[in-house]
């Protein structure tokens, strides 16, 4: 059973209706500014989906909108100052599209045609910002799924497991929050992370999360959308991209707008320990140019994994804390500054796999195999226009640790008893373990990566885009094994990363729903272990 509250501009918001209101009106505080700050504003105090169709629309001016009404009214409000026309979508979703030319004929010798506005566009269009030049969804030459921010909050903000439920094409090896491996349409080198770079890419907006670690497991608070780019996508994001991309879309800071929101709830695991989870946003602007957006949250996932030979019920509870800050600086013109960070600390008491045949959910070990993961990112993007093309600079610096404990207990062979499930070869069946050992090992991996890229959005049939990357990463395996109080180090090894890339994409419209796509990527890889 779970409870949500949310909050903006510091009042309690509920979803608004497409129809007649028949309780009070809630109110609205949308700031003067551009429109779609505006509209975003109005999205989360009223709990709808509101799509601009026509780019052009975005950037135009609209006055502030205050007072209790609908979200419908409110968006007219604002329609009405672009003069744009407002289309229903769904029962708590609308859509904005640019007002349709008016002819006015002149008496004169030939009719005077004055266009008020753009013309109409052809229904909301869809981006796939993936494809790192803004391609429309119908004009993408490729596989992808959309997952709305919304949908995902739904039954609490979870991390990858949210995104696995709700795609089919997507999986993981299952071993706890911060050390699975994910697939794509099942393409893997193995189930287990290595020194070469994964074969799913995992990004935070135009950064990439690791490149050869597991997989973060993100909490997925506050998002606006997740893509998942089926693979390969070898030309804009090579050898890691064999699987595909999931690539997560945070909500940016709005300006001019103070928006919070707390959502919290319980859960209930069957044959196991109730959960909780708490998580909050606030966004505020600091100055007409500058916002800061804070994520913070707590997940508390009951264990469900008995351990009789310890006598403990329930040992595989996990918890994680963490939180991002994001600040952005209009710096005119069409250009911005994101400063952003990422923490997430997650600890597992125990490991989460039972024995195959013990009772259900039943582990006997003579150790506790706990885990921790953790990570941390810094990044600094700098986004805006030049003419008619498009320019972003994103650099991101990672630290990501995993430490995990296994039972390494050896088996103790009674020789007297019969062979009923031992090696083919014949070895006698076991009545006991040794003395306790364990087996530890830490994965630390330090990552620094930068993008910039070039593009032209699709125009008049015409689209490209150049950019170039280079990633430095290093990461240091160290391995203990022996008595659990003083176990020896064993051999571990240190791998060392440098990739320096360029890329470039371009499309040509050949007919009316035909386009030719055609790319190039040259990359330079060294690396050493020792």
């Amino acid at each position: 059973m779970r409870g949500c509250l949310v909050v903006a501009a510091l009042a309690v918001a509920a979803p608004a209706q497409a129809g007649p209101l028949t309780t009070r009106a809630p109110a609205v505080d949308l700031p003067a500014g551009r429109l779609g700050d505006a509209v975003l504003a109005l999205g989360r105090q009223s709990g709808t989906s509101i799509v601009v169709g026509d780019p052009a629309l975005w950037g135009r001016r609209v006055p502030a909108v205050r007072g209790r009404m609908s979200a419908r009214e409110a968006l007219d409000r604002l329609a009405s100052a672009v003069n744009a026309d407002v289309v229903a979508a769904g029962p708590v979703g609308w859509r904005l599209v640019t007002r349709a030319p008016r002819v006015v004929s002149v008496r004169a010798k030939r009719p005077k045609v004055i266009p008020v506005a753009a013309p109409v566009a052809e229904g909301a269009d869809i981006v796939v910002t993936g494809s790192k030049r803004d391609v429309r969804l119908r004009d993408f030459a490729g596989q992808v799924a959309l997952l709305d921010g919304v949908d995902l909050a739904l039954g609490g903000a979870g991390g990858t497991e949210a995104i696995l439920a709700r795609l089919a094409s997507v999986s993981s090896t299952h071993l706890g929050a911060g050390r699975n491996k994910l697939f794509i349409r099942g393409i893997a080198d193995s189930s287990f992370t290595g020194p070469t770079q994964t074969t799913v890419g995992q990004y935070f907006g135009d950064l990439r999360l690791s490149y050869n670690a597991p997989d973060p497991d993100l909490r997925l608070y506050d998002i606006a959308s997740v893509e998942v780019l089926e693979g390969p996508q070898g030309t804009l994001y090579g050898a890691g991209s064999l699987g595909g991309i999931i690539r997560t879309v945070p909500n940016a800071p709005e300006l001019g707008a103070v928006s919070a929101s707390i959502s919290g709830g319980l859960s209930a695991t069957w044959h196991g320990d109730p959960g909780t989870d708490l998580g909050a946003t606030l966004n505020v602007p600091l100055g007409e140019r500058v916002a800061l957006r804070v994520v913070g949250y707590g997940v508390s996932e009951g264990g469900y994994i008995d351990n009789p030979v310890l006598d403990r019920r329930d040992v595989n509870r996990t918890r994680i804390g963490g939180g991002r800050a994001m600040l952005r600086l209009d710096a005119g013109s069409g250009w911005t500054v994101d400063l952003g960070g990422i923490g997430q600390w997650t600890k597992g008491d125990d490991s989460q796999y039972a024995d195959r045949d013990a009772p259900a959910l039943t582990r006997s070990s003579a150790i506790v195999q706990g885990f921790s993961a953790d990570y941390m990112m810094g990044q600094v993007v700098v986004s805006g226009a030049i003419g008619g093309l498009k320019v972003r600079s994103s650099t991101g610096i990672v630290r990501q640790t995993l430490t995990e404990r296994y039972d390494a207990t050896l088996p103790v062979v009674d020789p007297t008893l019969p062979v009923t499930n031992g090696p083919a070869f014949g070895s006698p069946l076991t009545t006991a373990a040794g003395s306790p050992r364990v087996f530890a090992q830490r994965n630390a991996t330090d990552m620094i990566a930068n993008e910039t890229r070039v593009w032209r959005p699709m125009r008049n049939g015409f689209g490209w885009v150049v950019g170039g990357s280079f990633t430095h990463n290093r990461t240091r395996l160290s391995r203990s094994l022996g008595p659990v109080d003083a176990p020896a180090p064993v051999t571990g090894v240190t791998n060392s990363i440098d990739e320096a890339t360029l890329y470039g994409e371009g499309s040509v419209q050949l007919v009316r729903g035909l386009t030719a796509t055609a790319g190039a990527r040259h990359a330079g890889i060294a690396g050493r272990d020792w």
